[in-house]
């Protein structure tokens, strides 16, 4: 089954609610249909078809306009290059740091994928793959395959819920990174700090949960 959704979620492009919402659609309803589900309208569907109808445009549309930032930051990036030229030759003096996470920033924002998979698989040891903002399709697959057990359909509902609340956070901490290049006089470095290792955990809530239980031998009711 995870296989199947899987397949469905490679053809599954966000550009497309641009160019044909029709086809988007029609893509959106090949992607429930492949997790299996029957549409009898019991809890099970109905938390399947959210995270399909909702939570699956609502990341993708995040990554497309976390592209846009990205490409924004390291476009101002190289107008700050040339203003380190420009302050060699006597002009305004510009910070050095500044430039450094513009690039970075904007870099990260718009690779976000691919780095945040990587750093999942590093910390977490999962398999997750963070291609086009389907990669939430993990605990609609998960869903399908709990039955009619409610405990655990909340409990993937949450953590995919999660997995929303830590992209965006994952990205506003990479923005304040800016704001300490910039030397802002809010304490900008703990508050980016923060957003991003609460964006990791809420990116993996469902390892990090493991990880707690291994630590604490609490038995949760998502395993």
């Amino acid at each position: 089954m995870a296989d199947q959704a899987a397949s469905s979620a490679i053809r599954l492009d966000y550009f497309d609610m641009f160019s044909s919402k029709a086809q988007y659609a029609d893509n959106l309803k090949e992607l429930l249909a492949s997790t299996g589900v029957k549409n009898d309208g019991s809890f099970q569907y109905e938390a399947v078809r959210y995270i399909v109808d909702n939570l699956v445009p609502l990341l993708q549309m995040m990554n497309v306009i976390f592209f846009v930032i990205g490409f924004s930051l390291i476009m101002i990036g190289f107008t700050k290059l040339k203003n380190h030229a420009g302050a060699a030759a006597g002009g305004k003096t510009v910070s050095p740091m500044a430039t450094f996470f513009y690039f970075v920033s904007g870099v990260l924002l718009m690779n976000y994928a691919p780095f945040m998979s990587a750093l999942s698989n590093s910390l977490f040891m999962t398999d997750n793959v963070y291609a086009q903002g389907t990669s939430i399709m993990l605990y609609a697959d998960k869903i399908a395959d709990a039955g009619a057990e409610r405990e655990k359909i909340l409990g993937y509902m949450t953590f995919a819920m999660l997995m929303i609340i830590g992209v965006f956070s994952f990205a506003r901490g990479l923005i304040l990174l800016v704001k300490v290049g910039e030397g802002s006089q809010e304490p900008a470095l703990p508050k980016a700090l923060t957003h991003l290792i609460a964006g990791i955990i809420g990116v993996n809530a469902e390892p990090a949960w493991q990880v707690m239980q291994n630590f604490t031998n609490f038995d949760a009711p998502v395993t």
